[in-house]
């Protein structure tokens, strides 16, 4: 407990500490940039106003100002020439928010480390079979399964007392699936494809989820239960592809914030699937 905590402390230290540095770099650098535009305004401004005089010309092709006597060049905005060279004094007067650009780095490398760990391999599939490899991905992700004619969860919480097996298993089919409040994103769907027995699915509150993701949930056509309750980011239009569901009975649709009271889509996807029973916020079955 106590190295735990210590743990926690050194991390929690290293971040504050951290932060200071991008601060006072920030600090040192605008001070640093503002005399350089400084000197560079004082520089280049009285050159442009006697251009005549100090013997400039524009090198319009390159958009750069050069000076015939000292053969310097100051980088200007030249929208006529052929290549459009940034306006340098603007770039480097611009304010910059580090703790945003920070946060958006960090969301970056941990998006990227979802789509490393939830990439499929076909190799695994190979060595293990889709319906065991699928699963073992599930519990990877702390989700739940339960196998055909296994009346037992399988989950990491589980796993001690009963594990998937390790080997490919001939007869070993998935019944229904559980990934609720996971970090499951597009990538990670591909993973459910090619179960023949899959009925069961449910990624409700999932906040990664996007309407690109659902769009994919229609290469799984053994569907008959699926709940996409409470995810934020879902539209009308992720329910257009799962009209390729045919065997679609129950959909759950409570709690999704962008849809209205009877879309267009949910019309839609009842004539496509009349067995289809559709649960939204406004507690009435299309």
């Amino acid at each position: 407990m106590a190295n735990s905590t210590a743990k926690v402390f050194t991390n929690s230290w290293k971040m504050t500490n951290f932060q200071i540095l991008m601060l006072s770099s920030q600090k040192w650098i605008q001070s640093s940039l503002g005399m350089q535009i400084r000197t560079l305004k004082a520089t280049v401004s009285p050159a442009f106003a006697n251009n005549q005089k100090e013997g400039m010309m524009i090198d319009k092709q390159a958009g750069e100002v050069v000076s015939q006597h000292e053969h310097k060049r100051w980088v200007e905005f030249n929208p006529s020439g052929s290549t459009v060279a940034a306006d340098w004094m603007s770039f480097l007067s611009q304010k910059i928010d580090w703790s945003t650009f920070i946060d958006d780095k960090l969301a970056e490398r941990q998006l990227e480390k979802l789509r490393t760990m939830q990439a499929y391999s076909s190799e695994r599939r190979r060595e293990l079979g889709g319906e065991l490899a699928a699963a073992r991905f599930v519990v990877a992700m702390n989700g739940e399964v339960k196998l055909h004619d296994d009346s037992h969860i399988y989950s990491r919480s589980t796993e001690k007392d009963k594990g998937l097996p390790m080997e490919k298993t001939s007869g070993l089919f998935v019944e229904a699936i559980d990934l609720s409040k996971t970090q499951l994103i597009y990538e990670g769907i591909e993973n459910l494809f090619q179960m023949e027995k899959l009925v069961h699915l449910s990624l409700s509150s999932c906040s990664r989820l996007d309407e690109w993701s659902i769009s994919r949930l229609a290469m799984i056509p053994s569907l008959v239960s699926l709940d996409l309750s409470d995810n934020p980011f879902i539209t009308e239009r992720s329910l257009i592809p799962l009209q390729h569901l045919p065997k679609l009975q129950k959909i759950d649709l409570r709690g999704i914030k962008y849809f209205t009271d009877l879309p267009l889509p949910l019309i839609y996807l009842e004539q496509m699937l009349p067995n289809c029973v559709i649960s939204t916020d406004s507690d009435s079955s299309v």
